[in-house]
């Protein structure tokens, strides 16, 4: 590990304690530390099967006529999201690869059809998430006045090495994996738990971790609603 030695400490660089220790850089003439993690494989079959998903959905995209792609742009500018403030309008191609994506993820196949409705309910808030014999659950609720072929996105991330450790966007991982529909259940009445047998969770805490868990929306044609985050602290059934 480097660090400059005059007064204050101008720079540091380097690692201590290996995966898990700490890393430190600087970022805009401020020194910072992180946590040393291990990186992904890039070549995974979580990561293979992502890239194969987007890929069928582009080819799809290329296939549509004129008048299916008039449709999706008149969806994706129905299809507003706020971003940092400000109204963003997404892209044909991005709504169209985006809803193909979480269909397969569903086990459905590609639709060339756009969507004529933005997502109907959201959710409110997550109340638990509780480890048992056989399942992990994760409790929630919604406004939904109908759950007919409705469904939720369900993410976690690993266990956070601390109660006061936020977690972050890019943290978040599908709780069964990209290729498993387990990872967005069907919508039930409210409060809703949806259990999750424990051998499914691709990373599963323990009891007393802290974990984010972040639920989407999906309504009946796989449009998102507004994600709803928050850290819980996992506990026994």
């Amino acid at each position: 590990m480097k660090v400059g030695l005059l007064f204050p400490v101008n720079s540091l660089s380097g690692a201590v304690g290996g995966p898990g220790g700490l890393t430190f850089g600087m970022n805009q003439k401020l020194c910072v530390a992180r946590l040393t993690v291990v990186p992904d494989n890039p070549n995974s079959t979580q990561q293979q099967w992502v890239r194969g998903a987007l890929a069928a959905s582009a080819v799809g995209y290329q296939s549509l006529t004129a008048e299916e792609v008039a449709a999706w742009e008149e969806f994706a500018d129905l299809h507003v999201s706020p971003i940092l403030g400000e109204d963003f309008v997404r892209t044909p191609i991005s709504e169209y690869c985006g809803i193909n994506f979480l269909r397969q993820i569903a086990g459905e196949a590609l639709s060339d059809t756009a969507p004529t409705a933005l997502c109907d309910f959201s959710i409110s808030g997550i109340t638990s998430v509780t480890i048992g014999t056989t399942n992990l659950t994760v409790n929630f609720t919604h406004n939904a006045t109908t759950t007919t072929d409705r469904m939720v996105l369900i993410k976690i991330t690993g266990t956070l090495p601390s109660a006061v450790r936020e977690p972050r966007e890019n943290d978040y991982r599908c709780i069964c994996g990209v290729d498993s529909a387990l990872s967005i259940p069907d919508l039930a009445a409210s409060p809703q738990g949806a259990a999750i047998a424990k051998t499914s969770v691709l990373d599963l805490p323990a009891v007393d971790d802290y974990i984010g868990v972040e639920i989407t929306p999906v309504s009946t044609e796989f449009v998102t609603g507004v994600p709803f985050a928050d850290k819980i602290q996992v506990t026994a059934e």
